[in-house]
């Protein structure tokens, strides 16, 4: 799967351990809300903006990256009673590639598993957030969140001890900067983040540290409250004069609702298109 500014792998292969505790380190957000081109909801500062947008979950996503705009890929989501995901299915260029499953049955646990492989084990807590991912029984990678539900620090354990790989900042209920670490605990990449005052009604991933795909039922902590208008990132300390900017725009539907999300950067764009259920 393409990715502009970092790449991720999927934690659902069979990958040795050496690639799994690189995991976190290269996991990042496929693609991050931003910058609304139209007033696309009511600003809390603004009484005379009366703009409704009507909240509903992720039904579809469609993506369409690469150098050349000629890679898609699309997640179909489907979701229980209590609008907890228990299904993702997984196409590429049309076709289906993988579905993951999602099980709920034991108390603190969650389950889930991708066609063909074995089931991989979370802990999670009592608001149903994802608080530890176990890689093996010595081996694992945790997530911290703050009072407010959003998550602020990841850390993998391996190797007899923790390492933090992601410090978040969180400033008015937006995610506002992400830190990562290598493996020895040096940073080497910065993000921040600059909002609108478009509301996030459909809670659509901005700056969660996480595959967006994972995310839509809040398992990773709490998105944003308004969307992203641009990111900068460089390589950590000393490298600020190599900035680059992700900026995004948004085409609506008939509830003022996200449909066709577009990312562009220095020579290249992704678009985004979802559907809603309904």
């Amino acid at each position: 799967m393409f990715q502009a500014e970092t790449n991720f792998l999927n934690p659902f292969t069979n990958l040795n351990f050496t690639i799994m505790k690189k995991y976190l380190s290269f996991l990042f957000v496929a693609f991050l809300m931003a910058s609304i081109s139209i007033s696309c909801s009511k600003d809390d500062d603004d009484d005379d903006d009366d703009t409704v947008i009507e909240a509903a979950m992720i039904a579809e996503v469609t993506a369409t990256w690469g150098w050349d705009g000629d890679s898609q890929e699309t997640w179909k989501y489907t979701y229980d009673d209590q609008k907890r995901l228990i299904e993702v299915e997984n196409y590429w260029e049309g076709a289906l590639d993988k579905t993951f499953t999602y099980d709920y049955s034991t108390a603190g646990k969650l389950f889930i598993t991708r066609t063909g492989q074995s089931p991989v084990e979370y802990d999670v807590d009592s608001e149903g957030r994802i608080i530890k991912e176990y890689w093996s029984e010595t081996e694992w990678a945790a997530y911290e969140y703050n009072a407010a539900g959003f998550m602020t620090r990841i850390i993998e354990h391996w190797g007899g001890e923790d390492h933090i790989k992601w410090d978040i900042e969180v400033i008015s209920d937006n995610i506002t900067k992400h830190t990562r670490y290598d493996d020895e605990g040096n940073v080497n990449r910065i993000k921040t983040f600059t909002y609108t005052i478009g509301d996030n009604v459909n809670n659509i991933n901005e700056a969660i540290v996480e595959s967006s795909w994972k995310t839509v039922t809040g398992l990773y902590g709490k998105t944003s409250k308004k969307l992203v208008d641009y990111l900068d990132y460089w390589n950590g300390p000393g490298d600020e004069a190599n900035t680059k900017r992700t900026t995004l725009s948004y085409q609506f539907d008939d509830k003022n609702r996200v449909s066709v999300l577009t990312r562009a950067g220095d020579g290249w764009t992704e678009t985004f298109e979802y559907t809603y259920v309904e």
